[in-house]
C-alpha cells in the first residue's frame, strides 16, 4: 500500500487540502480505483496535506496523472 500526499501551504492550506480531497474522491470513483483510506492532516498552522492510501498498482497512475507531491510506503 502507498500513501500519496498533496501538500498545501499558507493561511488557507487546510481549506485547499479539503477541497483537493473532494476532487480526489471524485477522480478515484470515476477511474474505478479503490482507496483504502483518505483524509486531511495538518502539520502546523500553515501546512496541510490531503492524502489517500492506494494499492501499488493504482498508486502509480494516480500519482502521474494528479502530480502527487509526496509518497510513503505503508
Amino acid at each position: 500500500m502507498i500513501r500519496l500526499y498533496w501538500d498545501f501551504f499558507g493561511p488557507v492550506a487546510e481549506k485547499l487540502a479539503t477541497h483537493q480531497l473532494e476532487h480526489l474522491g471524485q477522480f478515484l470513483e470515476r477511474e474505478k480505483r479503490p482507496a483504502h483510506g483518505s483524509g486531511v492532516e495538518s502539520r502546523g498552522a500553515l501546512h496541510s496535506a490531503a492524502w489517500v492510501d492506494l494499492d501499488e498498482a493504482d498508486a502509480e497512475p494516480v500519482a502521474a496523472t494528479l502530480r502527487v507531491k509526496r509518497r510513503e510506503l505503508r
